[in-house]
């Protein structure tokens, strides 16, 4: 509990120093997007993955650096998404990887596609010690979710989806906390809670759902910003806020590298390399607090080219808190009071924010 009171510690002073301007930062991050692989079973529209140029920084990470990288960051990194750029399960070591970093005290949660869940996988799952998964699955019918992900079957990964949640309830279970996710593509003529969208969540009644989450898909920086596949969200907001996960956060590709944020998928923006040096060392190393700086400065663009046009400078905040930040905080909150009570806590942001843009079922 201690670990976790100076995380959440840690998360409120970032605030502080970020408003502040602090380049060179006092403390350590909160949270780390660490991916186990940056393949990909799929080609969805809406991602990144489907217009890399080169697949040659694709790996998987093998289990010893994972272990090294948890030991370190076990001291100061209070919960982590375990994937990035591809779908973790696809990693033959995942579940090693999930309770490693569960027994370490850091929260491990996942984001899948939900394409290859066995029954042994899903048992799996449940003995890991996970303890949030998010399922994306965009689109309320076959036609709108094959479009959208290329290669996946609309049929078989509903399917997917509910047997996990059948077990779930079978065991009687609150972990993992479960998301349905799913992206608008046509956010022109989307209308919420029409027809179709009821008649697909139809589908889960009676099962342990947390949270239902409906969202726009961002142009991941620059790097979708061309695609005539969806119309990307657009900047909303006219004041610029310097992106806040450089002072919370650190994402490290399969391949040991160290970018900026969770949209480098490529390692276009690298700013260290954890085969060569720690995370203490590359949190605030040169070229962190130049691209701090940039980020102050409003001069990023020559530091990092998918920054540029990035909705995340100009999204709306959470109470006065960035985009970035207001995520790490909130996670940093989680795992003191626990995974269950997240559910309650963003009833309540939505009571007071109603833009807040997660939608939680009740």
């Amino acid at each position: 509990m201690a670990n976790k009171l100076k995380v959440l510690n840690n998360s409120v002073r970032s605030l502080y120093h970020y408003n502040k301007k602090t380049v060179k930062l006092p403390y350590l991050p909160q949270f780390l997007w660490l991916e186990p692989t940056g393949q990909c079973n799929l080609a969805c529209v809406v991602c990144p993955n489907s217009v890399l140029e080169s697949k040659e920084n694709i790996t998987y990470m093998p289990l010893g650096q994972f272990k090294k990288i948890v030991d370190e960051a076990s001291e100061f990194i209070g919960s982590a998404f375990l994937f990035l750029g591809g779908e973790s399960f696809l990693h033959k070591d995942i579940f090693k990887m999930i309770r490693y970093a569960e027994d370490k005290g850091i929260r491990p949660l996942i984001h899948t596609n939900a394409t290859i869940l066995t029954d042994k996988y899903i048992e799996e799952i449940f003995k890991s010690g996970l303890d949030y998964i998010s399922f994306s699955f965009d689109g309320y019918t076959k036609e709108q979710y094959e479009k959208v992900r290329v290669g996946a079957k609309y049929e078989k990964t509903i399917e997917n989806i509910v047997k996990f949640l059948k077990r779930k309830k079978e065991l009687g279970v609150k972990k993992p906390y479960t998301v349905l996710q799913t992206l608008i593509t046509d956010s022109d003529t989307y209308v919420p809670g029409n027809e179709l969208e009821q008649k697909f969540h139809t589908i889960f009644d009676d099962l342990p759902i947390d949270e239902v989450n409906i969202r726009f898909p961002h142009n991941w920086g620059n790097t979708l910003n061309n695609t005539d596949q969806y119309k990307p969200k657009t900047l909303t907001e006219e004041t610029y806020s310097p992106c806040s996960y450089l002072w919370v956060s650190m994402s490290i590709l399969a391949n040991g590298k160290v970018v900026p944020c969770c949209f480098d998928f490529e390692g276009e923006c690298e700013i260290g390399d954890t085969n060569t040096h720690s995370l203490k060392e590359i949190w605030n190393n040169d070229k962190m607090v130049e691209f701090r700086q940039s980020m102050v400065d409003q001069t990023y663009e020559k530091h990092c080219g998918i920054c540029k046009g990035c909705v995340y400078l100009w999204h709306e905040k959470t109470l006065g808190i960035p985009m970035g930040m207001a995520t790490v905080m909130g996670q940093s909150l989680m795992n003191v009071i626990g995974s269950g009570s997240e559910k309650y806590f963003k009833q309540a942001l939505k009571l007071i924010q109603p833009e807040f843009w997660y939608t939680v079922k009740q």
